[in-house]
């Protein structure tokens, strides 16, 4: 792509990287997106690296494993344990 600088990371970002917070978030946003509009009446509430995903029980599920596809896609994994 013309005019885009890609950076790669084979070791992720450290917590104490000023800039890790921003990456993250990036790296994040695409797959929260594309999660949120695909399940509008849920609730997402994300604050650093956690999200929580509110909506029906019984769909939480087929939502949380949509999510960690996407994110696995950018090499992101989420834990159900948080």
């Amino acid at each position: 792509m013309e005019g885009v600088t890609i950076i790669e990371s084979f070791s992720g970002v450290k917590r104490s990287d000023p800039l890790g917070g921003l990456l993250f978030a990036l790296a994040h946003y695409r797959t929260l997106l594309e999660t949120i509009v695909r399940t509008p009446s849920y609730v997402f509430s994300s604050l650093v690296d956690n999200t929580h995903i509110m909506g029906p029980m019984n769909e939480i599920t087929y939502t949380f494993d949509h999510l960690s596809t996407q994110l696995a896609l950018v090499e992101l994994r989420a834990k159900v344990s948080k």
